[in-house]
């Protein structure tokens, strides 16, 4: 029998997800933004972000309501999550209820859901996904079974639009794979924890290639991307490094562009992100206009051989992204519309900064030197959260538990990949661990209880 505790949390939620519509409608949208809907209504290919994305946004956008769909389903699979969870306990305590309330409150809810970009959704869906899971694995009969069809197809999507997002589907796979191992011994488990990824990804493959526009062809935007980190890379270890030389494109018969690469180092470099190229506007045809292979060569010899120096640039792009010295250059609140004027034009649209924007923006500046823009508390709370689980250790909470290693495992994946600071992604870290702290709420008790998981 649900409790009084239960009632007032799901009417919490469904009051928090009305005020975030409220505040999200009409949409924010971000150069990317528009750069996604514009790629996704016209079916064309001239970005490299996760072509499904695009295809989802575009889909979006040709229904009634558009992007105001979009935004408004994109919340509800999040709230839909969290009004979920309290079936995975037996009671649910009332400090669920304040717990909820200060996360709705949060600007990085109240504002960042309204805002059109994949790391949102992509945070939203992995919620739903480890909720779903863990209702799949400890559910009988035909709704745990929809349960767990859901998850993976959730995952998948998220996977799909998020390039590290195999993290978050590994840590589903390892999560399923411990708690049947208590049931069926391991060797069976982890069998077919590996199944359940294998799965995962074959779907995401599938999505990918049916998203991809015909015209536009084989799809380029993982090269593209890997392109992208290549170059910041060379850059910075010679932006660091004297000694540091692009020798290998200088080698390949481009000894003009090695120079100029080399002189324009230091100049177009900065941790916190890689749009500063700009400042030598020479830089970036003397990067793309060497040939794939060399630059490949290039960076993977410049890493070896100068292999602290390129430890030392990726540790301060890191912390750029995870603490950064001034969180107010890290794009923290985002409201209206921006993007290319000509792009805007096409897609018959014009810029927006609204009085209601606005305020809104002032709202969130108000919190952006709180703990709640902050990272690095956001990993303590994971962190915290999946001790406490791992103690108690019933199968909900090994679900919930690998969640929250995974969102860190994301956030540490940056540390290689990582080209700018905006606060959006890692996203999907501070959304796990307020996820995982209104769960852990929802009980409070780490006494160990063992419940054996009702089937399998």
């Amino acid at each position: 029998m649900e409790t009084a505790a239960g009632r007032t949390l799901k009417g919490v939620l469904l009051l928090g997800f009305l005020l975030v519509l409220a505040a999200g409608l009409p949409p924010h949208l971000s150069v990317d933004s528009v750069m996604a809907l514009y790629e996704g209504r016209l079916q064309v290919r001239e970005t490299f972000g996760p072509v499904l994305y695009a295809r989802i946004v575009g889909l979006a956008d040709g229904l009634p309501g558009g992007l105001g769909l979009y935004v408004a389903l994109s919340a509800a699979s999040l709230f839909a999550a969290l009004a979920w969870a309290p079936r995975l306990r037996p009671t649910t305590s009332w400090w669920a209820v304040p717990v909820a309330v200060m996360f709705i409150l949060s600007p990085t809810v109240l504002i960042f859901q309204g805002v059109v970009w994949k790391d949102v959704l992509f945070a939203n869906l992995t919620v739903f996904g480890f909720v779903a899971l863990a209702f799949g694995l400890t559910s009988r009969g035909p709704r745990g079974w929809l349960a767990l069809l859901a998850s993976g197809l959730v995952l998948a999507v998220a996977m799909s639009i998020r390039q590290n997002g195999f993290v978050f589907v590994a840590g589903a796979g390892a999560a399923v794979a411990w708690v049947l191992g208590r049931r069926l011994g391991w060797p069976k488990a982890i069998a077919l924890g590996g199944a359940w990824v294998l799965l995962i990804c074959l779907a995401a493959a599938a999505m990918g290639q049916a998203a991809q526009p015909r015209r536009a062809g084989p799809d380029k935007a993982l090269g593209v991307g890997l392109r992208i980190l290549q170059h910041y890379d060379v850059v910075g270890i010679l932006a660091r490094d004297p000694e540091a030389q692009p020798t290998g494109v200088a080698q390949a018969g481009r000894p003009e562009a090695a120079a100029l690469i080399r002189d324009a180092a230091p100049q177009a470099y900065s941790p916190e992100r890689v749009d500063f190229f700009e400042r030598r506007p020479d830089l970036a045809p003397a990067l793309w206009k060497t040939p794939p292979g060399v630059m490949r060569a290039q960076w993977l010899a410049l890493i070896s051989s100068h292999p602290t120096t390129y430890l030392t640039h990726r540790w301060e792009v890191f912390r750029w992204l995870v603490a950064p010295p001034d969180r107010s250059r890290c794009v923290p609140v985002f409201v209206g519309v921006t993007g290319p004027p000509a792009i805007l034009a096409r897609l018959g649209m014009e810029p927006r900064s609204s009085a209601k924007d606005r305020a809104l923006a002032r709202f969130g500046q108000a919190f952006v030197a709180t703990p709640l823009y902050s990272h690095l508390f956001s990993a303590a709370v994971a962190a915290l959260v999946m001790a406490a689980l791992l103690w108690r250790r019933e199968d909900q909470d090994i679900v919930v538990a690998l969640f929250m290693a995974s969102a860190l495992a994301f956030a540490a994946s940056f540390f290689v990949i990582s080209i700018a600071c905006d606060h959006r992604y890692l996203y999907a870290l501070d959304l796990a661990a307020a996820a995982g702290a209104l769960y852990l709420a929802l009980q409070p008790s780490v006494r160990r209880n063992f419940r054996p998981m009702s089937a399998v």
